[in-house]
Order: C-alpha cells, then structure tokens, then sequence
C-alpha cells in the first residue's frame, strides 16, 4: 500500500508512512484515567468507573468493542458535564502527556517512533 500511495503521489516511499488506527482517540485518553478525570472538577466521581473499563482490556487501543460501547460513547455516557471532543479532548490528551500515551499504546509509540526517524533521516 504504501509504494503504490508514494508511487500516485509521486514522493520517496521513505518518506510516506501509513497510519491506521484501529480505534478511536479517546481510546487514548485512557491510558491514564486519573488525568483524564481531572479535566473537570466533577470528573472525579466517575474516577472507579474509567479505571474498571481501562482494567478490563490490555491496553486502551483495545477499548474498541462496538458503537456504543466505544471510547467517545464511553466517556459521553460517564462524564457531567458531558464529554466533548474538541474541548475537552486536547485539554485530557495535555494533561495525560505523550509520554504516558506512547507507554500505554504500543501501536500508536509504533506510528510516533516512524514519524520521528523521518526528522532524523532528513
């Protein structure tokens, strides 16, 4: 896939480098559920709940399991005020830090660590 993109578009196949990601963002937000709990100051109360859904599966890209038990249906459903993407999405992802995602979500680390050696490859 990767040669025939690079090949259409006409740029290095060393320097294309596909993503697929396999879940949503929000997925990430739970690799570190206290973080994420703090967003809001009402948050806390939903604290047990985030933590036994991250507990339940190997790493938070495998909170995956269907439409309405998706992470972004997840949080919508647990968190008052209501979980929103755009506002309370990057301020969760700030306070969870990249270091802590990239830890938690090998498959992401993976995509991140290609993205990196491009710079260093330049």
């Amino acid at each position: 896939m990767n040669q025939v993109i690079a090949a259409h578009v006409q740029c290095r196949p060393e320097r294309f480098v596909s993503h697929i990601q396999p879940y949503e963002f929000e997925g990430l937000l739970f690799s570190d559920v206290e973080a994420l709990s703090n967003v809001e100051p009402s948050w806390t109360k939903s604290l047990t709940a985030l933590t036994k859904i991250r507990a339940s599966v190997e790493t938070p890209e495998h909170i995956n399991d269907g439409y309405k038990t998706a992470p972004s249906r997840r949080l919508e459903s647990l968190l008052h005020p209501k979980y929103k993407k755009t506002t309370h999405g990057p301020r969760a992802a700030e306070r969870i830090s990249l270091t802590v995602i990239e830890r938690e979500c090998r498959h992401f680390k993976t995509w991140m660590d290609a993205l990196r050696n491009l710079a260093c490859s330049s």
